[in-house]
């Protein structure tokens, strides 16, 4: 099983929301469904514009 706790330590200490997340940063509501349920994710890595 999976643990997040240490991610939800960090958002907490820097005020970041899981809502924040999700409507600004553009995490899926699936993404932050699994995280809440120490479920496993996957994640790609977009390109960086520059």
């Amino acid at each position: 099983m999976y643990s997040y706790s240490p991610l939800w330590k960090t958002m907490q200490k820097r005020g970041v929301t899981t809502y924040s997340l999700v409507n600004h940063y553009g995490i899926s509501s699936h993404l932050m469904s699994n995280l809440r349920h120490n479920k496993n994710v996957t994640v790609e890595q977009r390109p960086q514009h520059g």
